[in-house]
């Protein structure tokens, strides 16, 4: 399922704010990822939900119950807006060297540092995957020295 999320995501900037620019484009990301297989009301089973143009939230339109969109991730619990989330993801994905909190602060105009240190490391939880297997057999890293500096030496000759 997540591959198929995955698949065919904006690779420049400007495709990345055509395809993810409102709330309303960015809402059927967590949507498709919650029912992948379409909407199905937990209270009645229902398989048609209302949309709320203001909360993330989808209402059964047989019994009435809500059903939160971003409830249990990372977007659960903020007053901000989800095309602002997903820029941020967009932000410390897109380089391979990731972004700073204060480069993630600087870029989204954020007010406080704790908010945009609070979000990476948010991003950096939701990256590891728990049920993860240790490397094994060979492993090639780039652009990585290993060893220690030999005495006498310096730059890149120097590491053994």
């Amino acid at each position: 399922m997540s591959g198929e999320l995955l698949q065919d995501l904006p690779r420049t900037l400007p495709a990345f704010a055509e395809r993810f620019g409102t709330d309303a484009q960015c809402r059927a990301c967590p949507v498709r990822a919650r029912w992948s297989e379409g909407f199905g009301c937990a209270g009645c089973g229902h398989g048609e939900a209302w949309t709320h143009n203001k909360r993330l939230i989808g209402k059964c339109r047989s019994c009435g119950k809500q059903h939160s969109i971003v409830a249990g991730t990372i977007f659960g619990q903020t007053e901000a807006g989800l095309a602002e989330w997903f820029l941020a993801i967009d932000l410390v994905t897109a380089s391979k060297g990731g972004i700073s909190a204060m480069a993630l602060q600087r870029q989204l105009g954020f007010g406080s540092y704790p908010t945009a240190w609070s979000w990476l490391h948010e991003f950096r939880r939701a990256m590891i995957r728990p049920d993860r297997e240790p490397l094994q057999q060979r492993v090639e890293v780039d652009e990585t020295l290993v060893g220690g500096a030999r005495p006498g030496k310096s730059g890149p000759s120097a590491v053994h």
